[in-house]
């Protein structure tokens, strides 16, 4: 498949521990993570389509993995299913 990863987020990342909320998007025009947001877009429109509410998304491979709470549209909600780092451009499966 497409490979999907996720948009630009501040710099050193956002530290997430378990059970905050997540979101991804495929609405560019959100500025991703500002103002301390927990979120950011994903460089694939499909994104949206191709998951379900209660999968879990793996981050790099498993550093980090989200369940997938809820979807609209445009966002992905998840939730942080232990605590770490997500940085800029990492890779999501």
């Amino acid at each position: 498949g497409p490979e999907v990863r996720s948009g630009d987020i501040t710099e050193g990342g956002v530290f997430l521990n378990k059970g905050d909320i997540f979101t991804f998007t495929v609405d560019y025009s959100v500025i991703s993570d500002a103002q301390g947001q927990h979120r950011t877009t994903v460089n694939y429109d499909g994104f949206v389509d191709d998951v379900q509410v209660d999968d879990v998304l793996l981050v790099d491979g498993g550093l980090l993995s989200l369940r997938i709470l809820s979807k609209t549209a445009t966002d992905v909600v998840c939730e942080a299913l232990e605590d770490g780092r997500l940085t800029s451009r990492r890779h999501l499966n």
